[in-house]
């Protein structure tokens, strides 16, 4: 009877953990599935500039930096309509500056443009 409370008492001490650690992840896939990085993340390739409407050259890096800048931007307004406009037409709109803009990156504000012109245009 002794062995058979220890094993219950050990056996119930274990679960509990379980569902917590499985409420944990699932509340976590969620939350990491719902952010657009993790999209963008993913789709950082050849496709996806074609799919933003970029005509140019094809840099990867360039292309990760634009990315953040809106990725950024969704993070400060908690906008997905704001994430997919800034990188509408491959990033050359007023809603990307505005974005850059918001988040202070006056001083990289040339580079941005290069990088988009560079992206865009062949």
């Amino acid at each position: 009877m002794l062995l058979v409370l220890a094993f219950q008492m050990s056996a119930g001490f274990l679960v509990a953990p379980v569902h917590w650690l499985a409420a944990a992840l699932l509340v976590c896939s969620f939350m990491v599935l719902t952010q657009p990085s993790v999209c963008a993340a993913r789709n950082l390739h050849k496709r996806s500039f074609h799919e933003l409407g970029c005509r140019g050259n094809f840099e990867q890096s360039y292309l990760a930096r634009l990315e953040r800048v809106c990725e950024e931007c969704y993070q400060l307004y908690q906008n997905p309509e704001a994430y997919n406009l800034c990188r509408d037409n491959c990033f050359k709109n007023e809603y990307f500056l505005k974005c850059a803009e918001a988040l202070l990156l006056k001083d990289e504000m040339d580079s941005l443009k290069s990088k988009v012109d560079y992206l865009y245009s062949r």
